[in-house]
């Protein structure tokens, strides 16, 4: 779980205040943890846009805020879906510094029979990337059909060819995979045979890897956090307080 709880001591802050302002202690700190959250929050998207290349709208969007009520003096930033295990499955290693799960292709690739399970699938060069750098998903899709078991439908013949024309020069296209290892022979993973009028080549679209990708760790959430509530808690309670006081029913 990406987590970051961000909770309040306010002892210090009850001496020295009327019976007024006592009873709006709680309702003053719930507004301030509650916009140290969202500080926290766009703090971290900032540094999402910044430092991931082209994040996708889904990367940019990953960040929530679980807010603080008077029964609960804790606010909590996290990455969306935390609690299920969702987004964090695929995100959290920009948080944690290491391997990710498996995407959802992946699963697909090892339930069609076509990745051996314990792999993990990587772009080859010859991989069409859409804007923010990840295999287009209509690729995939029709990657997958037309290597399990669509090769003599028509809708395999057209995705084929289409390809095909991607590739200058080339005449022909079919697309193949390699998931046992021979000596001398292709690494693993799916492979695009192009012919030409002189020959042929062999295209790398997507490569099994054995060893999980490891990323590095991106985004501090601690740490901003903390810088946060270093700069502005003081600030955020006292505005919270001002608020809460002019609005008490005395």
């Amino acid at each position: 779980m990406t987590t970051i709880d961000i909770k309040a001591d306010i002892k210090e802050a009850q001496r020295a205040l009327d019976v007024v302002s006592k009873r709006q202690i709680p309702f003053a700190t719930v507004l301030m943890l509650n916009q140290l959250a969202k500080s926290t929050k766009k703090r971290t998207e900032i540094d999402i846009k910044r430092n991931l290349d082209r994040p996708t709208n889904y990367a940019q969007r990953m960040m929530g805020v679980k807010f603080a009520n008077k029964s609960s003096l804790t606010s909590q930033v996290n990455v969306r879906g935390s609690v299920s295990g969702g987004e964090t499955k695929v995100l959290g290693h920009l948080f944690a510094g290491r391997g990710r799960s498996g995407k959802g292709f992946e699963g697909a690739l090892v339930d069609k029979g076509i990745m051996p399970r314990g792999m993990w699938a990587m772009p080859g060069e010859g991989a069409p990337l859409d804007f923010f750098g990840n295999i287009k998903r209509s690729f995939i899709k029709q990657l997958i059909s037309s290597l399990t078991g669509f090769k003599v439908e028509k809708k395999s013949a057209q995705f084929e060819n289409r390809t095909r024309k991607q590739v200058k020069g080339a005449t022909t296209s079919q697309f193949f995979v390699v998931n046992k290892s021979k000596p001398g022979g292709l690494p693993l993973g799916i492979w695009q045979n192009v012919g030409f009028g002189s020959g042929k080549a062999l295209r790398p679209i997507i490569i099994f890897v054995r060893k999980e990708p490891v990323y590095d760790r991106y985004f501090d959430l601690p740490k901003t956090a903390g810088g946060v509530i270093a700069k502005d808690a003081a600030y955020e309670f006292d505005r919270a307080m001002r608020n809460a006081i002019a609005t008490a029913n005395i």
